[in-house]
């Protein structure tokens, strides 16, 4: 699936909008939010079966942003929206296909930072009422 970003002019800024599904976190500090940008790899325990997604994060003229990724070509750059991070929890939002039946739907992930290089929490997924185990491991 080709990447959906586009041109930075063309789309609405990342991590801006509200969320219904989260809702808005006062700011981390600049060095908080430094440690947990560049490739995380997460892994994804859901019913015994084991999923993996790259997330990549950045900041975009001072606004926190990223994309997903599933290693075999599932979905690529899929955009990240409604990022939040306070200082100790990244939260954000995504709609990716998920099985079983490869349908596009929205995701939800928490993720508390345990240290430099590790996170963890939950995906949701709403529409099949799934809730999942993560683990992030900056690469």
């Amino acid at each position: 699936m080709p990447s959906t970003l586009g041109r930075a002019d063309e789309r609405p800024a990342l991590g801006r909008r509200q969320s219904a599904l989260f809702p808005r976190d006062a700011a981390a500090p600049q060095a908080a939010v430094d440690k947990i940008l560049g490739a995380w790899s997460l892994e994804i325990t859901a019913e015994s079966e084991l999923y993996y997604v790259s997330v990549a994060l950045q900041q975009v003229e001072g606004v926190l942003a990223g994309t997903a990724s599933e290693p075999s070509g599932f979905f690529t750059d899929v955009p990240l929206t409604d990022l939040t991070f306070d200082g100790a929890t990244l939260k954000f939002a995504l709609q990716a296909p998920t099985p079983p039946d490869g349908l596009e739907r929205a995701l939800a992930v928490e993720l508390k930072v345990v240290d430099e290089k590790t996170m963890e929490g939950t995906l949701l997924v709403p529409d099949l009422n799934i809730s999942a185990a993560v683990k992030a491991v900056k690469q």
